[in-house]
């Protein structure tokens, strides 16, 4: 009998568990959309202001910038492509000399990555710019990629090929707008986490 409890006890746990992650993603995933809309906004400000998209033409091969703080960064690791990479401080420190004003930083909320890689990726080839986030769930504008698994990019070229989306229809979607409408359940513990980072690649790391 107690060895039924205990077993039973040991599923319940699990369920509990599982359950509690899950709704952690389906949070995480409104901040990493809203990310998305306030780094694409930026781009196409800076494109407006210079008539051209950040580090476009910088080098012969495509320049890669990863989004992601100290901790994070250390998942960025693999590929196999040959790449000029710009870290995220110099990507920061450009784009505030363009626009003339501080720029707020946002990552990923989560820390480590489970199913999916836990940082943001900015690339431009020649004239043609993406930029990812990846997403606990499935929407009908994202690419499932693997079980919890999904991807949603970014162009200012989308076609066929590349399987990008085109930003402005993103700002339109109803599904995209309800989603970053939504109140999560960790509003606070969420905030709390993005003012923390707001300046993370300066090294001002806010202890609240």
């Amino acid at each position: 009998m107690l060895k039924k409890i205990s077993f039973l006890l040991l599923i319940f746990l699990i369920i509990s568990c599982s359950n509690v992650f899950e709704k952690y993603q389906f949070d995480a995933d409104i901040y990493r959309l809203k990310h998305l809309k306030y780094y694409g906004e930026l781009f196409f400000e800076y494109k407006d202001k210079t008539g051209y998209f950040p580090f476009e033409g910088v080098s012969d091969k495509p320049t890669y910038v990863f989004v992601a703080t100290k901790e994070q960064y250390e998942n960025t690791r693999g590929n196999p492509h040959p790449f000029n990479e710009v870290p995220f401080s110099e990507f920061i420190k450009e784009l505030e000399k363009k626009l003339g004003r501080t720029i707020n930083e946002y990552y990923d909320p989560q820390r480590e990555g489970t199913y999916t890689p836990n940082f943001y990726i900015y690339m431009i080839n020649k004239k043609t710019f993406f930029f990812a986030v990846h997403l606990y769930q499935q929407f009908p504008f994202s690419i499932n990629i693997s079980k919890n698994y999904n991807k949603l990019e970014i162009s200012n070229n989308p076609t066929e090929h590349n399987r990008a989306a085109n930003f402005v229809e993103i700002l339109n979607n109803k599904v995209f707008l309800d989603e970053i409408n939504k109140i999560p359940s960790r509003t606070g513990w969420f905030k709390i986490l993005e003012e923390k980072n707001l300046h993370h690649s300066k090294g001002k790391i806010s202890n609240l």
